[in-house]
């Protein structure tokens, strides 16, 4: 008697249901909830990978930029040079000629 006593008080119970369709009733939830929780595991590998992918690629626009700042700099201290004196290799006689076939 009281093996069937949480079944017959269960509130969401209906009433005229027998035992037998509330065992059926409860293995049909169980096996939702273990699906349900399937896919709650998958959404979290999910979350994980996207996490990794994500701190990936700050790091990757972290160096992206480091690497335009340098080449910034660069760029700025050719500007200071003499620019004659940057481009005099490329007016030889030779390297003129071998670039004005282009």
């Amino acid at each position: 008697m009281l093996k069937y006593f949480d079944e017959l008080t269960e509130p969401d119970s209906v009433i005229g249901e027998t035992p037998q369709e509330l065992r059926g009733r409860c293995s049909a939830l169980e096996g939702e909830v273990a699906r349900l929780e399937q896919k709650a595991s998958k959404m979290g590998d999910v979350k994980a990978l996207l996490a990794m992918q994500n701190h990936l690629l700050q790091e990757q626009l972290q160096h992206e930029r480091r690497q335009r700042k340098k080449l910034e700099r660069e760029f700025e201290k050719m500007g200071r040079e003499d620019f004659g004196r940057l481009v005099e290799p490329f007016l030889t006689k030779g390297m003129f000629a071998k670039h004005a076939k282009r």
